[in-house]
């Protein structure tokens, strides 16, 4: 039986001495074979570093992240719209109270000028006319009632706009 296996092992022997190349390539092409099948490609996961994983579950990884960037862009796009509108409404504010501002001021200049006319004619000598007096009176009377028109517009134009329901 030790001269059967012998001559058996003998016979490989002699086999693979005269197939060398053969026999290295088959032995070779096993060995890439086996690793090709047997490995998949890893990478380091996105979301959990240190962690190895496969190109499916990388693939995964990429579509919910994208996902996420872009549920956090239409975001930023909505809170900037909201800071757009918040920023014209508060010009819109801003407008209304500088030309409230600069009708009072001529008003107050009117009122002055007319009552500095008053003033002037009386300092200067001149008798005051009762229909001088009575037409300053109207000029007066005139200038009070437009700003008291102004001022109530002003008021509606408030509780309209408080009464529509919000832009956005």
């Amino acid at each position: 039986m030790y001269a059967k296996e012998t001559d058996a092992l003998h016979k490989l022997c002699n086999w693979l001495d005269h197939n060398r190349w053969l026999a290295g390539g088959l032995a070779a092409g096993g060995v890439l074979t086996i690793l090709l099948l047997g490995c998949h490609a890893r990478t380091d996961s996105l979301l959990q570093p240190g962690r190895a994983i496969t190109a499916e579950q990388f693939q995964r990884e990429v579509i919910d992240l994208t996902a996420s960037l872009e549920q956090r862009a239409a975001d930023i796009t909505r809170r900037q719209s909201e800071y757009n509108s918040e920023v014209a409404a508060l010009n819109k504010k801003i407008e209304a109270g500088q030309s409230d501002l600069q009708r009072q001021e001529e008003l107050r200049a009117q009122v002055v000028g007319i009552a500095g006319g008053l003033i002037s004619t009386v300092a200067g000598g001149g008798a005051l006319t009762p229909g001088a007096a009575a037409g300053a009176a109207l000029q007066l009377l005139t200038l009070i009632g437009l700003a008291g028109a102004a001022m109530d517009n002003r008021r509606k134009d408030k509780v309209i706009e408080a009464a529509q329901p919000p832009k956005g």
